[in-house]
């Protein structure tokens, strides 16, 4: 308890000390409060990660990973072991090491109730290692062809996790939360694919609409965090332009630009928005260049044009 009220208090490397060091005394005596306890020493050596400098957080890391490999062999059967390799996955996605962070996610058995919100981590971070590969360091950085097998993997990982949240009667907000994000993942993959039809099914059909998902009522405030948050949305509705100017359905395209600048916030004014658009209109072509995929990218080439002429 003391532990407890330290974190909430602030005073986490205090709260982490006590913590850590019940959770390795009580395994005995007390297995389910130790694994409370290692439980949270994670999230308070987590939450000093986080305050470090980000140059200066290799001991808050240490102690971070120790803390999740004590929940994930200690504690196996616990509920918070599933937590402990998401929070794992995610330290070796910010360290630009995507295939261990997957290797952490793939290790929750397929019997868990949580497997299906791993397997959509797991998808979403291959896929966002594959967007973002200029980022990664240059000692992990893929091959062309390592780089393909992301993408191939991250689509298997997010389609097999929807699916099985799909056959479930009944779901919490959380699991709820992780079904549109990865819904929206997919999304993105078909369009990267070229599937334009069928992202904008995801996106907007008939059934479960990811854009209803992210609708607010009028006059509501946003949340900052999930999927109905500002980002979030905002990303969908971006989304949306995307399959409107690839299925080269201008109407619509410009129809969706008002959409998106409504929840971005109409920044047109000064070219924010048009700005960011075009930003990443140009590392989708520098991708496409950079696979030789000159069919693809004459494709896309093409589309924007005829959508900027428009405006």
């Amino acid at each position: 308890y003391l532990a407890y009220i330290y974190h909430v208090m602030g005073s986490n490397y205090e709260a982490a000390v006590l913590a850590d060091y019940v959770g390795r005394h009580a395994r005995t005596a007390d297995p389910a409060k130790a694994a409370d306890a290692a439980y949270l020493a994670m999230h308070a050596y987590l939450q000093l990660y986080h305050d470090a400098p980000s140059d200066g957080r290799g001991f808050e890391e240490e102690r971070v990973v120790n803390a999740c490999n004590i929940l994930m062999t200690e504690f196996s059967e616990s509920v918070h072991a599933n937590e402990a390799r998401v929070t794992l996955a995610d330290l070796y996605r910010l360290q630009g090491n995507p295939v261990e962070a997957v290797k952490v996610l793939a290790a929750v058995p397929e019997s868990s109730e949580y497997w299906p919100q791993a397997q959509i981590a797991a998808g979403q971070t291959l896929w966002l290692a594959h967007e973002n590969v200029n980022d990664i360091p240059a000692e992990r950085k893929p091959s062309p062809e390592e780089r393909d097998r992301w993408a191939a993997d991250a689509k298997a990982h997010v389609q097999a996790g929807i699916a099985r949240l799909a056959e479930r009667t009944s779901i919490d907000a959380a699991a709820r939360e992780k079904l549109i994000s990865g819904r929206t993942t997919l999304a993105a993959i078909l369009i990267d694919e070229g599937e334009y039809q069928k992202a904008l099914d995801l996106l907007a059909g008939p059934s479960d609409p990811i854009l209803g998902a992210v609708s607010i009522a009028q006059g509501e405030t946003r949340p900052d965090e999930g999927v109905r948050s500002e980002s979030f949305a905002a990303y969908a509705y971006y989304l949306l332009l995307r399959c409107y100017v690839g299925l080269q359905q201008i109407d619509e395209a410009l129809r969706a630009m008002k959409e998106f600048e409504a929840v971005a916030g109409d920044n047109s004014a000064d070219g924010r928005t048009y700005k960011q658009l075009g930003d990443q209109l140009e590392q989708e072509m520098q991708r496409l260049s950079d696979a030789g995929d000159r069919t693809r990218l004459q494709e896309l080439r093409a589309s924007y044009e005829q959508f900027l002429g428009s405006l």
